[in-house]
């Protein structure tokens, strides 16, 4: 039997993870593992432990997460919890907070409402990211202890999945796979006009313009860059793929060596040898409503066609490179991986 929140005196000051009955210790570790490397039980503690004392979990150096408390009527009711969330985990983790967020870029999560005071830095902000990320991986929510207000990520947000694999497809087999998914799936390849980027003048933004004698060298190493890339032979190092999906957007396939794997990529034998990532995304054609914490209905309905071919586009990339890894762009497994 799990401790009550209750006993938690600090519970209503601190940062909580609320999640639903059924989620195990051990899969909650392996979350956290999966964002911080030197995430561990503390001594003595753990998930296989059966006395019901809360355990604690290390994910940094400043910062540790205690529980399951059991979640009871009275607390929820006072914390203003979803009634659904029956178990919490505590955060203890320094308050670091710097400047109010920028009124660009949307708000998918909420934060930049809840911290409009000034946005968690530093350890508290690697924390409170994961936090999120897991209360939307494992349809939980999060109370913030300061300033005392409550996030319900949305599960069906998170569309996008990555295929690592030791396995490079050529463009043309990988627009077969995808076809068997999506017949209008294309390669984009075609080549198409730029004019280059918009001009700026950097005097508007502070910026001293350089002295011409620097500009001209400046200038002259790049057209030894380009011709140097001209007169090399091609090498290929990533493509791309659209489904366009009319009223619904556009899915997006980007194939490219990883130089950067995630730690659970790193550790599997095929791994030695390089990784190729297959990154599967859906697009909507407009950037407010795709990143609103409440988006409207339209968006809502062309994301839930949308995100079955995305899951259907991955398992066909896993299969075709098994063996492969499938995880989210917070470096989860997908849900139904």
């Amino acid at each position: 039997m799990s401790v009550s929140l209750a006993a938690d005196p600090d519970a209503r000051s601190r940062h909580l993870l609320v999640l639903r009955v059924g989620t195990t210790p051990e899969a909650l570790a392996e979350l956290a593992r999966a964002r911080f490397a030197a995430a561990r039980w503390e001594p003595g503690e753990g998930p296989s432990a059966d006395d019901g004392a809360p355990r604690v979990l290390r994910l940094s150096r400043h910062s540790t997460l205690a529980g399951p408390f059991a979640v009871g009527r009275a607390e929820s009711m006072d914390l203003q919890l979803p009634a659904w969330g029956e178990v919490a985990w505590v955060v203890r983790a320094p308050r670091e907070r710097g400047e109010p967020p920028w009124d660009v870029g949307g708000d998918r999560d909420g934060l930049k409402r809840v911290f409009a005071a000034g946005e968690p830095v530093r350890d508290e902000a690697r924390v409170v990211e994961w936090l999120v990320d897991v209360a939307r991986h494992l349809e939980g929510a999060v109370r913030f202890g300061d300033p005392g207000a409550v996030v319900v990520p949305d599960p069906l947000a998170e569309v996008d999945v990555t295929v690592f694999a030791g396995v490079w497809l050529e463009p043309d087999a990988a627009l077969q796979v995808a076809r068997r998914v999506a017949p209008q799936s294309r390669l984009a390849t075609e080549p198409h006009g730029w004019a280059g980027p918009a001009p700026v003048d950097l005097r508007e933004l502070g910026v001293a313009p350089q002295p011409a004698a620097e500009r001209e060298a400046l200038h002259a190493s790049a057209d030894e860059s380009d011709l140097q890339a001209v007169q090399a032979p091609d090498e290929l190092d990533g493509y791309g793929i659209e489904i366009d999906l009319d009223i619904d957007g556009v899915i997006s396939l980007e194939a490219y060596g990883e130089t950067d794997p995630p730690s659970a990529v790193v550790g599997e034998p095929w791994a030695a040898h390089g990784v190729v990532a297959y990154r599967v995304a859906w697009f909507w054609d407009d950037d407010d409503e795709a990143h609103a914490e409440r988006p409207p209905m339209h968006l809502r309905v062309a994301r839930g066609r949308a995100a079955p071919l995305v899951e259907a586009l991955v398992r066909a990339l896993a299969d075709a490179t098994a063996p492969a890894t499938t995880l989210t762009p917070a470096g989860f497994p997908a849900r139904w991986a």
